[in-house]
């Protein structure tokens, strides 16, 4: 009987044999040969699975705060352009405006199609860090997954059974 190996990160704790078949006797093919104590692999798993929802949840919740964010974005971007048409049509000379006026127009359509431009670009890498940001939270999830899975391919290890009559 070779005793399991372990693929948790946790491999090296040592292993309590609960239960032996005893020495030299015989066995039929199904019988529990040696059987491990489990207890503090399956608190263990309890633990990663609460982790596991929790990273779940961590994805869903942030995705759903993004898209607020995402949303007023786009509305100071809007406002952004409404503000930058206004000025454009406030410099149009439909009135007669002293030089200074004049200037002072043409600097605030500057100063708006900058913010504009600027708050355009700024969307993109926005969106960027948001995509990197849940991809993050993808891969924490995928990882503590596989950390639950490995615990349970484990788990089923601490029951030895005989595979033939012997």
């Amino acid at each position: 009987i070779n005793a399991p190996e372990l693929r948790g990160p946790e491999s090296n704790k040592s292993l309590i044999l609960l239960e032996l078949v005893k020495p030299g006797s015989f066995v039929k093919k199904g019988q529990v040969m040696a059987r491990i104590d489990a207890q503090s692999t399956e608190d263990h798993i309890d633990d990663v699975k609460d982790t596991v929802k929790q990273a779940d949840a961590d994805v869903v919740k942030r995705k759903a705060e993004q898209q607020i964010e995402w949303e007023n974005l786009v509305q100071t971007l809007r406002q952004a352009k409404s503000d930058r048409d206004k000025a454009r049509l406030d410099a149009k000379p439909a009135r007669i405006l002293t030089p200074l006026e004049q200037q002072l127009l043409d600097l605030n359509v500057q100063e708006t199609e900058a913010r504009y431009s600027m708050l355009e670009k700024s969307l993109a890498d926005q969106k960027k860090s948001f995509e990197s940001e849940i991809r993050i939270l993808e891969i924490t999830a995928l990882r503590q997954r596989r950390h639950l899975e490995r615990h349970q391919h484990d788990l089923a290890r601490f029951t030895v059974i005989a595979p033939m009559d012997g």
